[in-house]
């Protein structure tokens, strides 16, 4: 869905998210709408999203392996 039909404060609120990394960016790439530095500057938030939520992953998985308990054999 592209962002632009989102009112005002969701419309702010999903450019900040990465909804807008996953969605957006190719569709406006996809009408030609994005060029420039505008096309770098959006793959470079792809990158840096994957590399966030990269490493949020890998610090919550460290973080439940420390809690886990195995009860059993």
């Amino acid at each position: 869905m592209p962002l632009a039909l989102l009112p005002g404060p969701l419309y702010s609120l999903a450019l900040a998210l990465p909804l807008r990394a996953i969605y957006d960016v190719p569709l406006t790439i996809f009408l030609g709408r994005l060029d420039g530095p505008a096309l770098w500057w959006s793959l470079l938030s792809q990158v840096a999203w994957c590399v966030a939520l990269a490493l949020l992953a890998r610090f919550l998985w460290r973080r439940g392996l420390r809690r886990y308990e195995a009860v059993g054999g």
